[in-house]
């Protein structure tokens, strides 16, 4: 049985709604029930939802998912998840109820990828403490000292974006590569050592009669 719908051309039925069509019914030719089948009317309501953008979202939620660690910040999107996966899958859900599993999963997106730079920025603020003031240069330690406490007051605030946490770790990373080690003197060339001095110095010393004292002239 088939119906042979009279189709209102000025309606857009690919729109989120409920949508009544009424045609004329089309039996087979072996079912003999009516006098004129060729006069039977009949209609249907057409539900149409639009879930497009959820599936797109809650696609994206789960690539993110996928290699993320085990931690609270992925159970909560794995939660969000589960329940906007379940009204995308439901033929019976309503555009209301799509509509609201899209918020809630795109402030779920949001929250997890903010989360995540947050705490590389942690990760990475830890690394660069264990860093020691003394192996470089002072004009290269300043600038990053400066990159450094600018990166821990944004872990203190709490309106901090995504993109301010990804900021701070590019710029924390840069001032690091950008530190210049102090450089240590190596073996002191042979002809600025007075080896004379040096040795009646030691020998002094054994005496107990000086402190030793070793100078270096250059």
């Amino acid at each position: 049985t088939y119906l042979k719908a009279d189709w209102d051309d000025r309606t857009d039925y690919t729109e989120p709604g409920d949508y009544e069509i009424e045609g004329l019914l089309l039996l087979p030719e072996e079912d003999d029930r009516y006098e004129n089948p060729e006069e039977l009317m009949a209609s249907i309501r057409v539900h149409v939802v639009d879930k497009r953008e959820l599936k797109a979202q809650n696609k994206t939620a789960r690539k993110l998912l996928i290699g993320a660690a085990e931690n609270q910040i992925k159970w909560d999107l794995d939660f969000v998840l589960t329940d906007t996966d379940g009204v995308e899958k439901n033929k019976k859900s309503s555009q209301a109820a799509v509509e609201s599993a899209l918020q809630r999963i795109t402030d779920a997106i949001e929250q997890f990828e903010k989360k995540t730079a947050r705490a590389q920025l942690n990760e990475l603020i830890s690394e660069m403490e264990n860093l020691e003031e003394e192996n470089y240069t002072l004009e290269s330690w300043n600038e990053f000292e400066w990159k450094l406490i600018n990166s821990k007051d944004l872990l203190n605030r709490e309106d901090c974006t995504k993109e301010e946490y990804e900021e701070a770790i590019r710029s924390l990373r840069e001032a690091a590569e950008a530190l210049q080690s102090v450089e240590i003197p190596g073996d002191l060339p042979e002809e600025i050592v007075d080896r004379e001095k040096l040795q009646f110095a030691i020998v002094e010393a054994e005496k107990g009669m000086i402190t030793l004292e070793i100078g270096i002239h250059g």
